[in-house]
């Protein structure tokens, strides 16, 4: 059976059946493009799968509303904490359970990069394409594997494990500023088999490619490696200008006998969110041979031609949110996986004549159900697909998250646990959660709970026997939260964490030499104080505070009161993302009209979030 894929050898288009390419005419190939989704994309073959908007498969491009939770484990499993997430110009770090959550509002939509680093492995690059949703990624970190170490001053040759080399000339590295480096430089390599299994190697999430001419393509893995280069301080190194090294790429196993003279060499460009052409790779023996400017993930593509195709998974009816579905050809070959969105959606690419493998995958990356699909002969819309129709494991869960206040808590995350493995689930935005869920198949009892992200606040999670459905009611997300602000204002208590109608800031003026932290409620048209004082000192001690420009406010009471307040900060700083915690002495007051309150215990914690 020969399978169709267009690829742009000279003015030739490659025929490539399971062990062999064959080369005809060049005719007229058409590259359709789709927007990929919020996902964890890997792509060793052809097939692009992505997430849409919960219920338009092609929104339009806009500025958008969007919330995502990120989680960060290792290859056995276990979180990463402190990974520094990046989402475009949004940045995070992960806490203690791997979690990170961005969310924005007025965020272009398209496509952006979601990218995971932490010393020790190789960097995670995701091609996310923002729609209007709330999404729950879960990603994968591999270690960094060390292929060897040469000196920069006489260069060297670096086997990659796995295969392939890197041949580096002599005086031809820089640093990250473009100072010569002469000392010792490790390199961590891996070699990128096409025929992998998925989540075990560092793949980038996408192969949306352009060719030198700047037109887009879609991209089949041939054979990749990826390649960072350290230096004796763990500082990164690069080529210098005008500078190359020779990578050598072993030919794919099903690729030896048949494998075409050259291939084009790509690169994935962090930038332009791409793989960019650049480059020849010239077959000697069982190897691509060629020469680069500068390190990245490398890779030897076919280009091939796709169809667009998007579907929905469903449990009885009910969607399944962030649910990966991977997919595989009818040789068992991996194609790609992603996560769905909110409303159970998927969207992608898919290559012309094969039958796939469509396998969903519970929490424990075990197979809930499978189906036999295709060929398609062009754009197909799917109908749902009901996973458990057969013997998956799944429960429909429903409630609802409030906060310190009684209040539904817009930034809820579900949190579910089974057989050990944790879960995020997304609500709907109010606070509600009405899903799905696919547990291990050894789970006999799961555990609910609620988390938000933004302030670190968790409910007191239930457990529950396995069931066709589990009510959890109503949890409030009230414990041990790690941005908040508390006081009770003339016999009134109040409690405030980070979410849609609470928004916390704390500004530090160098000039001023003063720290601001504040909470404004937003509801919706205009925005009014709940909390701010203003601090004049940015180090640990006891500040009086009062008067201009040092003043305060509770619930719009004060500004500039006629009495000073006696504020302990335990923490302080000066520079972004450092913590400020403190409070506030019991006291009475009089606000700017001359009227008398009471307050007591006032404390707050919150991190720096503008510096000027």
């Amino acid at each position: 059976m020969n399978i169709f894929f267009s690829s742009k050898f000279g003015n030739l288009l490659v025929l490539r059946n399971r062990n062999t390419f064959h080369s005809l005419p060049l005719k007229s190939v058409s590259h359709l493009r789709f927007g990929l989704g919020l996902a964890s994309v890997f792509f060793l073959v052809s097939f692009i799968l992505v997430s849409c908007s919960d219920s338009e498969p092609t929104p339009p491009i806009e500025n958008v509303a969007f919330s995502m939770s990120i989680q960060v484990t290792n290859d056995s499993g276990l979180p990463i904490s402190n990974a520094e997430v990046t989402l475009g110009t949004l940045t995070a770090t992960t806490n203690a359970m791997g979690f990170a959550e961005f969310e924005a509002t007025g965020f272009p939509s398209g496509r952006s990069l979601l990218k995971v680093v932490e010393p020790g492995y190789f960097p995670c690059l995701n091609a996310i394409d923002i729609r209007a949703s709330r999404y729950s990624i879960n990603l994968v970190l591999h270690p960094s594997t060390m292929a060897g170490s040469f000196s920069g001053a006489s260069g060297g040759s670096i086997d990659i494990p796995g295969g392939g080399n890197l041949l580096f000339e002599s005086n031809s590295i820089v640093d990250d500023g473009g100072a010569a480096y002469t000392g010792t430089v490790q390199v961590m390599a891996a070699y990128l088999a096409p025929d992998a299994s998925p989540n075990e190697l560092p793949f980038p999430s996408d192969f949306l490619g352009k060719d030198a001419s700047g037109s887009s393509n879609f991209l089949e893995n041939h054979g990749m490696i990826s390649v960072q280069l350290v230096g004796s301080l763990g500082q990164s190194l690069q080529l210098a200008a005008g500078k190359s090294a020779q990578i050598s790429i072993p030919v794919a196993s099903h690729d030896l006998g048949s494998a075409p003279a050259t291939l084009p060499l790509y690169y994935f460009d962090e930038t332009q969110v791409v793989w960019m052409e650049e480059g020849l790779a010239t077959l000697q023996g069982n190897d691509y041979v060629g020469n680069v400017s500068h390190f990245s993930f490398w890779m030897c593509p076919v280009v091939y031609n796709h169809y667009p195709i998007s579907g929905r998974l469903v449990c009885q009816g009910s969607p399944l949110p962030a649910t990966q579905l991977e997919v595989y050809n009818q040789w068992g070959a991996f194609l790609g996986k992603v996560s769905t969105n909110a409303g159970g959606y998927f969207f992608g690419m898919i290559p012309s004549t094969l039958t796939f493998q469509f396998k969903v995958k519970n929490s424990c990356q075990e197979t809930a159900a499978q189906f036999n699909l295709g060929p398609f002969t062009g754009a197909t819309q799917l109908n749902d697909l009901n996973v458990c129709s057969g013997s998956a494991n799944s429960v429909l869960i429903s409630g609802g998250f409030e906060d310190c206040n009684g209040n539904p808590d817009a930034g809820a995350w579900a949190r579910v646990e089974g057989q050990g493995v944790v879960r995020l689930y997304p609500s709907n935005g109010q606070g509600q959660v009405n899903a799905s869920v696919l547990l291990c198949q050894a789970s006999s009892s799961v555990n609910i709970s609620g988390v938000n992200l933004g302030s670190g606040a968790t409910s007191t999670g239930q457990t529950f026997p396995l069931a066709p459905s589990i009510s959890f009611g109503n949890q409030m997300v009230c414990n041990n939260a790690t941005i908040f602000c508390q006081f009770t204002l003339d016999g009134v208590p109040y409690y405030f964490t980070p979410s849609s109608q609470y928004t916390f800031s704390c500004g530090y003026s160098a000039a001023q030499n003063r720290l601001s932290p504040a909470v404004t409620y937003n509801p919706g048209t205009g925005n009014s104080t709940s909390f701010m004082v203003t601090i004049p000192g940015s180090t640990p001690s006891t500040y009086s505070v009062g008067g201009n420009p040092f003043s305060y406010s509770f619930l719009v009471l004060g500004n500039n009161g006629q009495d000073y307040l006696s504020v302990i900060l335990n923490q302080a700083g000066n520079t972004l993302g450092q913590m400020v915690s403190g409070s506030i002495s019991n006291t009475t007051f009089r606000d700017a009209g001359g009227n008398q309150h009471s307050l007591s215990n006032c404390s707050f914690q919150m991190p720096i979030t503008f510096v000027n």
